[in-house]
């Protein structure tokens, strides 16, 4: 593949990429084109070719939308490489690339949406996928772009055990815990429609009002009431104590 160059190239709004995605009977899809290529928008050579890759970390699919000039886009193309769960996780990165390996424009780490029809919590705030790179470790929270939890395929129905009531007494809390420290560590400005902010408003706790990190002693006592709040608002130990009943 030519080396690509970087020199003046446009960038491409998230609202010109017109993308779904759609979770359906254990698969992911991807619906994808891209608007305003030509003559009044981006005004793109005919002859440039369109790319998209979804990704999750460091797992991608790449597919080809056409030229400028004969965009076909995507439709329904299944995303193997991902599991339907993983669907809050993926991003898109949007490209357009000269012949000569001339990169004219992209778009970077945008989100697919769910059909207006078809808006019915599929897509999980934290989505959970298999991993085959944990070793020994029956799961890891990975906070290297949004939160997303990995549990080891060796436990068999990985999707099973993630449901468990002790998996979910014992484990949610700390999740909950390192993505609210990794809430404050994103430094943003303040954002009420952020997910994570919205979810840590609906315990009680506003992101804006945690202790400095200078005042780690405060700030860990923030963190905790974070971590209680979510366990009384899911009455871990009730939940718990009626598994073993039954």
């Amino acid at each position: 593949m030519a080396r690509l160059n970087f020199t003046g190239r446009k960038k491409i709004l998230r609202k010109d990429v017109r993308a779904e995605i759609y979770s359906e009977d254990g698969r992911l899809e991807l619906t994808a084109k891209l608007d305003h290529t030509g003559d009044g928008g981006y005004e793109f050579p005919d002859a440039a070719q369109i790319i998209i890759e979804a990704r999750i970390g460091q797992t991608f699919m790449r597919f080809g939308l056409g030229t400028v000039a004969d965009q076909v886009g995507i439709q329904r193309e299944h995303l193997f490489e991902f599991d339907h769960t993983a669907a809050g996780a993926l991003k898109l990165d949007v490209r357009v690339i000269s012949p000569d390996g001339l990169l004219l424009g992209s778009a970077m780490g945008i989100p697919p949406v769910l059909p207006d029809q078809d808006k019915r919590d599929r897509i999980p705030l934290l989505p959970f996928h298999a991993s085959d790179e944990l070793g020994q470790r029956l799961w890891r929270l990975d906070l290297s772009a949004d939160p997303i939890v990995e549990i080891n395929r060796g436990v068999g129905d990985w999707n099973a055990f993630a449901r468990q009531e002790i998996f979910i007494a014992l484990v949610y809390p700390e999740l909950i815990r390192a993505i609210a420290q990794w809430e404050l560590d994103q430094k943003r400005e303040p954002d009420e429609d952020a997910p994570w902010t919205r979810f840590l408003h609906e315990l009680g706790h506003d992101p804006a009002d945690a202790p400095d990190e200078d005042d780690e002693i405060e700030r860990e006592r923030w963190l905790d009431a974070v971590t209680a709040s979510f366990a009384v608002r899911h009455e871990l130990l009730k939940k718990l104590e009626l598994e073993e009943e039954g």
